[in-house]
């Protein structure tokens, strides 16, 4: 299965992807450590001493990436205490905004990696009392269940969407150890993958069936020593899959495994969320329609009960 291309034969521009609403996301949270942040809110850390130890940061670490979402609005602080001024830290609209992806990465890591000790074993759904795995991304016009064939995309206008205001130093900043290119590291998370600013990007690129080197690069403006090292980590981690279609010199080209496949629902929940909430006030660069007609818009259900699934009423246990 692929994303349909639109009817009229459009090129790809060089930055339509990175100007999509995934792309805006991506260059808000294109950082292992916000999203270690992110999951540690959602699990009900919000204090500090709390949030470093769950997150493993160094606390020069961890305040860089709690002002970055501060000033983006993902986060606010609350005051605790006033002797001395203690705070917590407590997710805003735009945050909790970001539960579906959450679940998701949450379902991907369950199928895909080895268990981690600090992430819940099961999350069921406390109205139906049902484990809410697998979840199910719908479409909110049709509530049909989203595949990859059903979903077409158009070109806006470029300036649709906006980046909110990130650290000047984020796009310096050092991968840390547990990152996809050693290929080394033993097991393989899905922060390893959202985390980073380009990996996203290529994985992009190989949905809109752009699957060699050279036009992945071009699609998306990378570096072609860095697209190499992404795609040697993916193909060594079992996300993309290396085929020949030219023996003589070889070439190769880059295709989605299952594995691959399996993270599309984070990317289409990625775009809704950015296409609700980080909008400049025009045409989206990247609009994307269901094959019901409407665009797509997403809801994250329960796969036992088929209902919306909503922070409140999911329950997680160790």
């Amino acid at each position: 299965m692929r994303p349909s291309l639109i009817e009229e034969s459009t090129p790809l521009a060089t930055d339509l992807i990175r100007s999509s609403p995934v792309g805006v996301a991506i260059d808000i949270l294109s950082d292992q450590w916000s999203w270690l942040v992110l999951r540690s809110l959602f699990l009900g850390f919000s204090r500090f001493g709390d949030l470093r130890r769950n997150t493993g940061a160094a606390r020069g670490t961890l305040v860089s990436r709690l002002q970055d979402l501060l000033k983006n609005d993902v986060v606010r602080k609350h005051q605790y205490d006033d002797a001395p001024a203690r705070f917590e830290y407590r997710l805003t609209e735009i945050g909790l905004a970001l539960y579906p992806i959450a679940l998701s990465m949450w379902s991907w890591e369950k199928k895909w990696t080895t268990p981690q000790a600090d992430l819940p074993s099961e999350l069921s759904h406390r109205p139906c009392g049902k484990s809410i795995f697998p979840i199910v991304i719908r479409c909110r016009s049709c509530r049909k269940e989203i595949a990859p064939k059903d979903v077409f995309y158009s070109v806006g206008t470029r300036s649709g969407h906006h980046a909110l205001p990130t650290s000047p130093n984020k796009k310096r900043r050092r991968r840390h150890t547990r990152f996809l290119d050693s290929n080394k590291t033993p097991t393989f998370h899905i922060v390893d993958i959202i985390g980073d600013r380009w990996t996203p990007l290529v994985l992009a690129a190989i949905w809109f069936q752009q699957y060699r080197h050279d036009d992945i690069a071009s699609a998306i403006g990378i570096a072609t020593n860095i697209l190499s090292d992404r795609l040697r980590s993916l193909v060594a981690q079992g996300v993309l899959e290396k085929r020949v279609y030219l023996r003589q010199p070889p070439r190769h080209e880059y295709h989605m495994s299952d594995k691959g496949w399996d993270l599309y629902n984070i990317a289409i929940l990625m775009h809704d969320w950015a296409n609700n909430w980080l909008k400049g006030g025009q045409t989206p660069s990247l609009q994307l329609r269901h094959v019901c007609g409407a665009q797509l818009q997403c809801v994250t259900t329960c796969g036992g009960c088929e209902e919306i699934l909503l922070p409140r009423d999911v329950h997680f246990s160790y």
